[in-house]
C-alpha cells in the first residue's frame, strides 16, 4: 500500500503520517510569525485580524482581503487560514518566514507613489491589489532576489563600520613580576641585650633579695597563708679593737664623761 501524502500549495510533497505528528507544532510556529512586528494587521488594509495569508505573495492578510487575493487568481496569489482549518505544511511556514508584510511592501511598493495599506472600500481595495500584484506597477527590480542581496550587503557594510568606529584595544600590560618578601624578624627589639648568647643561654634577671626596711615595714595579709619566718642569723662578734661607731647611741650614752675643756677667759685667768 503506497504512502500517505500531504501536498503543500508550493506543489512540494510529505508523508501524511510526518506533518500529522507535528501539526501542532507547525501551527504555534505559523501563529508565532503571524503576531510578529509588522505582520499582525493586514498587509491590504492595514487592519483587522492577519488570520489568513497568501503562501505565494508571503503576506499576512485579513478574511475580507482574503477575498480580494482568491479573486487575484490561484496563480498570482494561493490563499490559507492560519487559524486551524488547514494543515501547514514546512515549506509554506519558511516562506511566510522569510518574506512577511515589511518585506512584500519593499519588494511590491517600491515607490513613493504607492498608496499605504488603508481601510478602504472593497473596490478601491480590488484595484490597488491587482496593482501591486498583477500589473506590479511599483515592484522592485530583481524582486525577492534583488532584496535578499541588498540587505545581506547593508549588514556587511554595517559591519565594516561598527570595526572602523570602534576604538582599537591598547596593548595589554605586561603581568606584575612578584617582588621578593623581605623576612620579617621576630626578635624582640631588646634582643640585643642577650646577643652573645644562644635561646637556650639567655640569662634571665635574678630575684631580688629582701633588705631590711622590706622586712620591716611588710605586713602579712590576714587572708593569705604565710610561709613560716626564717630565723635571722647572728651578727659576727664584732672585733676588739674595732673603730667605734660614731652613730652608736647607746654606745654614747654609757660612755664616761669627757673632760671639760677651759675656755678662753679661764686660760687667761689661770695665767
Amino acid at each position: 500500500m503506497p504512502e500517505e501524502l500531504v501536498y503543500s500549495k508550493l506543489g512540494k510533497s510529505y508523508p501524511k503520517a510526518s506533518i500529522m505528528k507535528k501539526e501542532k507544532k507547525l501551527l504555534a510556529t505559523i501563529n508565532a510569525i503571524r503576531h510578529a512586528e509588522g505582520n499582525s494587521s493586514c498587509a491590504e488594509c492595514g487592519e483587522g485580524q492577519s488570520g489568513w495569508a497568501s503562501v505565494t505573495l508571503g503576506v499576512f492578510i485579513c478574511t475580507q482581503c482574503s477575498q480580494i487575493h482568491r479573486g487575484l487568481g490561484a496563480h498570482i496569489s494561493k490563499v490559507k487560514s492560519c487559524m486551524g482549518t488547514y494543515i501547514w505544511c514546512p515549506d509554506e511556514i519558511e516562506v511566510m518566514e522569510r518574506m512577511g508584510n515589511v518585506r512584500a511592501r519593499m519588494v511590491y511598493c517600491n515607490s513613493p507613489e504607492a498608496p499605504p495599506a488603508a481601510p478602504r472600500s472593497f473596490p478601491e481595495l480590488d484595484k490597488i491589489a491587482r496593482d501591486k500584484y498583477e500589473k506590479k506597477r511599483w515592484y522592485r527590480p530583481g524582486g525577492w532576489e534583488q532584496l535578499l542581496k541588498d540587505e545581506q550587503a547593508a549588514a556587511a557594510k554595517t559591519v565594516e563600520q561598527e570595526k572602523i568606529r570602534a576604538p582599537a584595544k591598547p596593548p595589554a600590560a605586561p603581568a606584575p613580576v612578584p617582588q621578593p618578601v623581605a623576612p620579617v624578624a621576630t626578635e624582640s627589639a631588646f634582643s640585643f641585650i642577650n646577643e652573645g648568647a644562644t635561646p637556650q643561654q639567655k640569662t634571665e634577671p635574678a630575684p631580688r633579695q629582701p633588705d631590711l626596711l622590706d622586712m620591716l615595714f611588710s605586713f602579712p595579709d590576714a587572708g593569705t597563708p604565710q610561709a613560716p619566718a626564717v630565723p635571722a642569723q647572728a651578727p659576727p662578734p664584732r672585733p676588739a679593737q674595732a673603730a667605734r661607731d660614731p652613730f652608736d647611741f647607746l654606745e654614747l650614752m654609757n660612755a664616761p664623761p669627757v673632760a671639760k675643756v677651759p675656755s678662753l677667759a679661764e686660760l687667761k685667768a689661770s695665767h
